[in-house]
């Protein structure tokens, strides 16, 4: 999900009861792109900035993007936005980056320590997993929440039946 600001640092994990949502700064990938994130790469490095904000972004996304398909989801939240080609092309210049660069692990630590938290936790694994298989689409929440109320009803209908209700009039 796309954050509200364009600032590097304004990279959030937000983790709720089954699921989390990471919002990142929007970045327009084009063909200066590189070298302006290079040079501010240098500038960090030879004025000894602490801590190396655009260095550690560098390497943040080269650890979420891997491939193609990484960035072609980042770019349907809004966070690139690609003038610079095909999509392996902006994942291949993250990864290119990110491969020479060390980065200051404090910039990005609670975040990440929020991600593999998230992660490890082995209900929310299942309830991702789950939600991936069995409602990919609108439709099959319907499907399941309407046989869940069927079989509520029949249930239902089954226990009135064997333990009819006594009729307290006296006739």
């Amino acid at each position: 999900m796309s954050s509200q600001t364009s600032a590097l640092t304004d990279v959030k994990f937000k983790s709720s009861s089954l699921y989390g949502t990471l919002k990142l700064p929007s970045i327009t990938i084009d063909e200066s792109t590189e070298s302006m994130l290079l040079n501010l790469v240098a500038y960090e490095t030879s004025a000894a900035l602490n801590p190396l904000q655009v260095t550690s972004y560098i390497c943040f996304m080269d650890s979420l993007i891997d491939d193609a398909d990484d960035v072609k989801e980042l770019r349907s939240k809004g966070i690139i936005i690609n003038f610079h080609g095909a999509d392996q092309q902006v994942a291949d210049l993250f990864n290119h980056m990110g491969r020479f660069l060390e980065p200051d692990i404090s910039v990005y630590n609670d975040v990440k320590r929020e991600i593999n938290e998230q992660c490890e936790s082995i209900v929310k694994k299942w309830v991702a997993q789950w939600q991936q298989t069995y409602f990919q689409s609108p439709w099959a929440f319907i499907a399941f929440a309407a046989a869940a109320v069927g079989l509520a009803l029949t249930a239902t209908q089954t226990y009135y039946t064997m333990h009819p209700p006594k009729n307290n009039s006296t006739r």
